[in-house]
């Protein structure tokens, strides 16, 4: 798979580390190969991150109510929106959205290369799902976040939050995913 449009639209920053020690045999070959040659770690000043499959699973798992061995946690927002691969088949794959604010999940495209290299990399995608004009607001008010950090609504948008600057925070991704679990 070839990777150049996502890194030109989505160039490495601080702590992309590829991850070769403990990746799962389960894991399928494109993923493998993105794990590997580039890594886990926020790309574009923070705006997406790649993260550790199996680092992700549990909270992936969490939200599913079961254990989904052929799903692969992929890349995280800024606003902890978790995208995640799908191996349906010998032949099938896609990958979908969890949108924790709204309690949602909805497929993306149907397949990694496309995902990676065309939904992520279209400028309405970057402006609204991503939500590019809020996280740069949000850098600027609160700096930029760290590995594993989210940036997320206070009050929480299910209880009638708004996705406003005023109402940002930052904070750990997984411990705020989790309470997003529990709230709903």
């Amino acid at each position: 798979m070839n990777l150049d449009k996502f890194l030109k639209t989505f160039p490495p920053d601080y702590f992309v580390k590829p991850i070769r020690d403990k990746l799962p045999s389960s894991l399928p070959v494109p993923l493998l190969g993105l794990f590997e040659k580039i890594g886990a770690g926020k790309y574009r000043k923070g705006i997406i991150e790649i993260v550790d499959s199996e680092e992700y699973r549990p909270t992936l798992e969490t939200w599913l109510g079961r254990k989904a061995p052929n799903y692969f946690p992929l890349a995280l927002s800024a606003f902890g929106d978790l995208y995640y691969y799908r191996k349906l088949t010998d032949t099938d794959e896609d990958v979908c959205v969890l949108s924790p604010h709204y309690r949602s999940i909805n497929t993306c495209v149907w397949s990694l290369n496309s995902f990676l290299n065309e939904y992520l990399t279209d400028d309405e995608v970057i402006k609204s799902k991503l939500r590019e004009d809020l996280f740069m607001k949000s850098v600027n008010k609160l700096g930029a976040l760290d590995v594993g950090e989210i940036f997320y609504f206070e009050p929480a948008l299910i209880l009638g939050g708004a996705e406003e600057l005023q109402f940002v925070s930052k904070g750990k991704a997984k411990v705020h995913l989790d309470i997003l679990f529990q709230i709903g």
